[in-house]
This record gives C-alpha cells, structure tokens and sequence, in this order.
C-alpha cells in the first residue's frame, strides 16, 4: 500500500511540475509572416517564430514594456544555428535591414538584439540585451546595423575578425488575437 501511494504521488508531482513549467510554444519557420532583408538581399530563410502564451505588451510614455517575456529564452536562435539547412548571411555594418509584415501588422512589438555564441546561447549576460528603434509604417519598417558595444567586451581576438560577429534579433509582436516571437540572426563586424 505504501508503495502504491508513493508512485501516485509521484505521478501527480510529475504532473503538477510539467503543468508548471511548460510554456505552449509552437516553433516554425515555414511560412513566416515577416520578410526581412539586408539591404537588397532577402534573408528571410533565417527567421523562425513561436507563438507566445501568457505574454502581454504596453506602451507607456514612448517606452514598451513586455510582461512574460523571457528575454534569456534562446531556443529559436539555438534552432536556427542547429538547422543544417540554413546559412547565417552576412551583413556589414552601416548596412538597412527591412523589416515587412506580409499581412497583418501587430498593435504593438518590441524588437531586442543580442551577442550570441556560436551554438546559439547568449554570448553575455541579459543586461546586454538592446532595445532597438524600429518604426512601422505601412507594414514595414528598417533600422541601420550599427556597432554593437557589448562586441568590445572580447578578450578574445577571433571575435574581432571579419564575420565573426553573431547577433541575434527577437522581435515580439502583440496581434489582435495573439502575441508572436519572430527572431532572425546574422553575422558582422565587432568594428567598422
């Protein structure tokens, strides 16, 4: 009898633990909703999104905040560096990256940008993480590829070689009916 109610509990602590923990993620890079591009090339084929559950945007006084977003969560960017079939395009610094939704342009996003290692993992800690400006009209927007400050902290001189860069952009959006992850990753310059 002892042994039965162990492995009862046993199962209900399992269950409460996944119940806990699990955040409903659907990974695909398909057909995704966004069309990106360096300057003239399309580099789309590098963008993965999940949809995102329990994750709320604000706008506040010209400032997004995000509740439930997980700002260390890396596993679309380990998902695109472990994906055989994709080559992570270069891009130089000073160069336009343009964002374009295909359909339906979100209420609110946020988009972020991050050092990455070359499994994918944050390169540096979460406070290294940069908002960056990006303004939607007409279902597109752009920024400029400037130098990432958080590339001087290296002491390692490989990361100061041509290309060997990588950085990783998330860009959550809120929809009407959803709120959706779309990150992309390529690699620069640590300086012009």
């Amino acid at each position: 009898m002892k042994k039965l109610c162990t492995i009862i509990l046993s199962f209900i602590l399992i269950f409460m633990l996944n119940a806990c923990s699990s955040q409903k993620v659907n990974t695909t890079n398909d057909s995704p909703e966004i069309t990106v591009k360096a300057g003239d090339t399309e580099i789309t084929s590098v963008v993965k999104s999940k949809s995102l559950e329990e994750v709320t945007l604000k706008k506040e006084a010209d400032r997004m905040t995000m509740t439930g977003v997980n700002l260390e969560d890396v596993e679309l960017f380990q998902s695109i560096m472990n994906d055989p079939s994709i080559t992570i395009p270069y891009v130089s610094l000073g160069e336009t990256i343009q964002i374009e939704f295909n359909e339906t342009t979100p209420t609110t996003y946020e988009l972020v940008e991050t050092l990455l290692s070359d499994d994918g993992t944050l390169k540096y800690k979460a406070e290294t993480i940069e908002n960056i400006q990006l303004t939607l009209t007409n279902r597109k927007g752009s920024f400029v590829l400037d130098e990432n400050v958080w590339a001087h902290l290296s002491s390692n001189s490989d990361d100061y070689e041509p290309e060997a860069t990588i950085r990783g952009f998330r860009l959550i959006c809120q929809f009407t009916d959803k709120v959706q992850e779309f990150s992309f990753i390529i690699k620069t310059d640590a300086t012009k």
